[in-house]
């Protein structure tokens, strides 16, 4: 089986491969380890309006990605997770705003695992039965949502930042969009985004690429079904925010207050770059934190970070606070403060380690891995980012990032919820 082996800036070496009619393959061998990790990528993402399939763009309800992750662990033979687990294996799987994982972890063989895994994502032989009794699980998952502040925090700011409903809505769906969903729909969107042709499988573990590559190809070429014609579309969003300023309750003891800023795109060094800003002007250790904190101004609750994914980015700045008002003044303060150069560079130094270090989790490489492969970036970028980041490319991209819509939102605790 042909592959090459890409030398990584830190050391480590991975294993690339395309199968004929299969999947890519990216292999991070870690002979020290005795735990793999496998991750299997498929493009369904969890936000989209349609699929677009030749001149027709067919509706996608939202929820319909997510049901269908659910659904697929159904077999015959009953609920999937329960074969993994007698090989000593987890089972897991998760829809993201642009793609749709399952992964696996565990010590067993790749002989061992890769049947199984590749018959969790390939094999849709869900009833309308299952469908409507995972339809039911979820719509009282949404329920249970709504006593969610999470949930409300979310929502409000899609809802400040966004124009297109697609944007706005729960990547679980809605009672009424899961209502629209039948079991010939999934089975469309499981032909037209889970051949393994279209797949992508990383791995972090002891691992052997060519007996993995060897294995994947077999399993792969046992699969009859040809895939359907089709890519996943996201209507176009309006520029600016849809409401600068919202305001709304939620369930929870106390008030949450957010800034939040709309940005078109990002790629992994920008947001590494942002998040290096963010960190010198908000973090634990900065001297705005130190006299905001001693004001009473934020607590550890104080929070920042990228969220949307690739295709709906926005930078968010939180925390709950008894006075949002106060809290908004203070953290629209912190963030006029300049960039001193010689904190931007213990932060710099903080964040490669910080990189380093999660990179001995078989989990949080094959996590990194999939998120840069799947878009085609180098496996590289985020560490090489970092090598050469200066004082200046920070501070450049945290202006880059502060041009976009920003938006602010202040959440007060509902009627009857008290702190304890």
């Amino acid at each position: 089986m042909t592959g090459s082996w890409v030398s990584l800036p830190w050391g480590d070496r991975l294993w690339l491969a395309r199968l004929p009619g299969g999947p890519r393959l990216a292999i991070l061998p870690r002979v020290e380890r005795s735990e793999t990790v496998w991750q299997w990528t498929v493009p369904l993402p969890g936000r989209l309006d349609g699929v677009k399939a030749g001149s027709s763009l067919i509706p996608v309800p939202p929820g319909a990605p997510h049901l269908l992750e659910h659904l697929l662990f159904e077999k015959d033979e009953g609920d999937i997770s329960v074969e993994f687990a007698l090989l000593g294996l987890e089972a897991n799987a998760y829809t993201t705003e642009d793609y749709t994982t399952y992964v696996a972890a565990g010590s067993a063989s790749p002989r061992d695992v890769l049947p199984l895994l590749l018959a969790l994502v390939h094999e849709a032989i869900f009833t309308e039965e299952d469908v409507e009794r995972e339809r039911l699980i979820i719509q009282r998952e949404l329920a249970l949502s709504r006593d969610d502040p999470g949930y409300w925090r979310e929502r409000s700011l899609r809802e400040a930042l966004f124009y297109t409903p697609s944007r706005k809505e729960d990547l679980l769906g809605s009672p009424e969009s899961l209502k629209k969903i039948d079991s010939q729909f999934l089975r469309f969107l499981h032909r037209t985004f889970y051949h393994p042709s279209r797949g992508l499988l990383v791995a972090a573990g002891p691992l052997e690429p060519e007996e993995v590559a060897e294995t994947v190809d077999h399993l792969s070429r046992a699969f009859s079904w040809h895939p359907q014609d089709g890519e996943a579309v996201l209507d176009p969003e309006p520029e600016g925010a849809a409401k600068e300023v919202l305001e709304g309750v939620i369930p929870a003891a106390y008030p949450w207050a957010a800034l939040a800023w709309k940005v078109s795109q990002v790629d992994p060094e920008g947001e590494l770059l942002t998040l290096a800003a963010l960190q010198t002007l908000l973090g634990r250790s900065s001297p705005w934190r130190e006299w905001a904190e001693a004001q009473g101004q934020v607590d550890d609750t104080l929070a920042y970070g990228w969220r949307g994914g690739r295709k709906a980015p926005y930078l968010v700045v939180e925390g709950e606070t008894e006075d949002p008002e106060g809290w908004l003044a203070a953290v629209q303060e912190g963030l006029r403060h300049p960039l001193q150069k010689d904190e931007v560079h213990r932060t710099l130094k903080r964040l490669r380690g910080r990189f380093l270090r999660s990179l001995d989790h078989p989990g949080e490489a094959a996590d990194l891995l999939t998120d840069l492969l799947f878009y085609g970036y180098p496996p590289g970028i985020v560490w090489d980012g970092l090598s050469r980041a200066t004082a200046e490319a920070v501070e450049a991209s945290w202006r880059k990032a502060m041009e976009g819509p920003r938006v602010q939102v202040i959440l007060r605790p509902r009627e009857g919820v008290a702190a304890s």
